[in-house]
């Protein structure tokens, strides 16, 4: 049991920050087409082709949409026009196939209407490879096609199937379609608005916009032969939504957007791990972008880069850039001369520039095709403050392993990030070690770490090393076997809890009051303890316990301290009934107020094998 949440400790162990944004670059932006009526409205982002020229789609050129090619100087041609019978109102962009075709959808058209699937030679050759029909096969794609190790094709449906919330579907070469999923909306999501990546797991990761346990999307995992896994629903403060595929970034995690919802209700950057744990990493503000509807795409300096619909100074949408640990950089603010309104993943080609469409804006407002350059700056090294290495929980500058401990400098990381209870030893691009050996890491922003304290037998002072983005900074924190300290929750008033087995407590639904002066003079409602009454201390540093509990993993049960633990309350002696582990790196003392003390603030300590906690700690009697 721990009353963490509730009260303050003498080191916050975790501070919440906005994630930081950066004021526009040195960039240069440049409209490098003009669409107009033959090439109109792409909402779809560019492919390079293996003969160094763009290949794309348009939605409304001549109608029902085009398929085009363009140079690296923007010189466009049209491969071909789409006349509704062989597809209409191509979404997605292309994917080129392993036989040096391409290979792509149509929201509409074909045989009944409902969207098709089409091979295309570079030359322009079509073939209308297949035609949904609306009902157990799914309808309307919109998503762009992955092309597997097997060979085959990968995509999904946005509407349709057996379960009327679309489909995955796997497609050869030659045409022949399997139905591997028919969302159903709950539980496990429905409407997909993209296509799928096929992981480095082998298995497909992909989103819906709707459905899942809260009806607001969800990330979900399917193999080849259809097995389907939900991987995470959203909730509305995670962001809703999400409109974009999946980008699997070079730390094997996964990242993505949200269309809407988070803290701003403008969308989040995401990122989740293989197992579903999602941290969010950016909140849209409006000025800096608005509704992100397409795919994130990771460069080559390891940043994250992508668009937003809207948002800006010009409301028109924006380009940015963002790190993995959640620093984020708006690259350019659309004004509507220059584009409008960006839909589509970018493309970094290997001049070095990030190519984009967008769907309206322009010379003749049919949309554009721009590129931006831009060079992230080197990262700033990090500084740790003079004694800025300091126990969370705990008022004894001495460490044990396994305790918590905050580090307070400058540029510790690229942004804020928090853990997912899965004791990572890095996180953000940031990592610790504390005598060489890594460090659990829970949270990181630019002034502040907090981490776990590794395994280690040395005693006495030892290097403490923070390296993000390849740079170091180093400081030091004493080790020792034993180092017990009471958490406070100011500066002298012990941090323990009064169980109430009558329910009458102001807490944990009646179970427990806070040990404190009785009233609110601490900020909230406390109560001073009485003889008698049955109370659970909290502290750290209290040594080994048996069963061990190494760092670096949960803990659960019972794991009492291998030596005896005293408490003294006003100069007298009184032996916890337990003390051991309360949760990860956090003891307690579980204890029976004796009679005869005084009241008032009375001093309290406790030992373990001759080491005392510091002086100064008091606990509130009447």
């Amino acid at each position: 049991m721990t009353i963490f949440s509730s009260i303050r400790t003498a080191r916050p162990i975790l501070v919440i920050a906005a994630f930081a944004a950066t004021a526009s670059p040195a960039q240069t932006f440049n409209v490098l087409l003009n669409c107009d009526t033959t090439n109109a409205s792409s909402y779809a982002p560019l492919i390079r082709g293996a003969d160094g020229n763009f290949y794309g789609t348009t939605t409304q050129g001549k109608t029902y949409g085009t398929i085009f090619r363009m140079t690296p100087s923007g010189s466009l041609t049209t491969l071909h026009v789409f006349n509704n019978t062989d597809g209409s109102t191509p979404y997605a962009g292309l994917v080129s196939g392993s036989d040096g075709n391409f290979y792509g959808t149509t929201w509409q058209g074909g045989t009944s209407r409902n969207g098709t699937v089409f091979q295309i030679t570079p030359g322009g050759t079509l073939t209308s490879l297949y035609s949904f029909s609306g009902s157990t096969d799914g309808m309307h794609p919109y998503g762009k096609l992955v092309q597997a190790s097997d060979g085959n094709f990968y995509g999904t449906t946005s509407q349709g199937g057996s379960g009327g919330f679309g489909t995955v579907f796997t497609i050869t070469s030659g045409g022949t379609l399997t139905t591997l999923h028919s969302f159903t909306s709950r539980p496990d999501g429905g409407t997909p608005r993209d296509g799928l990546i096929q992981a480095s797991d082998g298995y497909f990761h992909g989103t819906t916009s709707g459905g899942g346990a809260n009806g607001l999307g969800v990330v979900f995992r399917i193999s080849a032969a259809g097995d389907f896994l939900l991987l995470h629903s959203f909730a509305s403060t995670e962001g809703t939504s999400p409109y974009a595929a999946l980008l699997e970034g070079s730390d094997g995690n996964f990242y993505g957007t949200t269309w809407q919802g988070g803290i701003r209700s403008a969308g989040t950057i995401f990122r989740i791990t293989p197992t579903g744990k999602l941290t969010t990493l950016y909140n849209f503000t409006g000025t800096e972008g608005k509704n992100p509807s397409g795919a994130l795409i990771q460069g080559s300096d390891g940043n994250l880069y992508g668009s937003t619909y809207q948002g800006g100074d010009g409301i028109y949408g924006v380009v940015f850039a963002i790190t993995t640990g959640g620093r984020f950089t708006r690259l350019h603010s659309f004004t509507g001369s220059d584009g409008q309104y960006p839909t589509a993943a970018l493309l970094e080609a290997s001049d070095g520039l990030f190519y984009g469409t967008a769907y309206q804006g322009g010379a003749s407002n049919k949309g554009v095709i721009f590129t931006v350059a831009y060079t992230a700056p080197p990262a700033s090294a990090p500084v740790i403050n003079s004694g800025g290495v300091v126990p969370v929980y705990s008022s004894s500058p001495t460490v044990q392993p396994g305790e918590w401990v905050s580090i307070y400098g400058s540029n510790l990381a690229g942004g804020s990030a928090t853990w997912n209870g899965d004791f990572p030893v890095s996180l953000g691009g940031t990592s610790v070690t504390i005598n060489g050996k890594a460090a659990y890491v829970w949270y990181v922003s630019t002034s502040q770490l907090n981490v776990q304290t590794p395994d280690d037998t040395t005693t006495g002072t030892v290097p403490v090393v923070v390296t993000t983005a390849n740079v170091s900074a180093t400081s030091t924190v004493t080790l020792d076997r034993f180092a017990p300290s009471l958490s406070l929750l100011d500066n002298k008033h012990v941090a323990g809890i009064i169980l109430r087995s009558d329910g009458s407590g102001a807490y944990g639904n009646g179970g427990y009051d806070i040990v404190g002066p009785t009233g609110t003079s601490l900020g909230y409602p406390t109560v001073a303890a009485r003889a008698g009454d049955s109370i659970v201390l909290f502290g750290v540093g209290f040594g080994p316990t048996t069963p061990a509990v190494p760092a670096g993993g949960t803990y659960s049960g019972a794991a009492p301290t291998t030596y005896g633990v005293t408490v003294s309350i006003d100069n007298v002696s009184v032996l916890p009934g337990f003390s051991g582990l309360s949760g990860a790196g956090l003891y307690q003392l579980n204890l029976t107020v004796p009679s005869g003390l005084g009241t008032g603030d009375v001093p309290l300590q406790a030992t373990v094998t001759g080491v005392r906690t510091p002086s100064g700690a008091v606990i509130s009697l009447q």
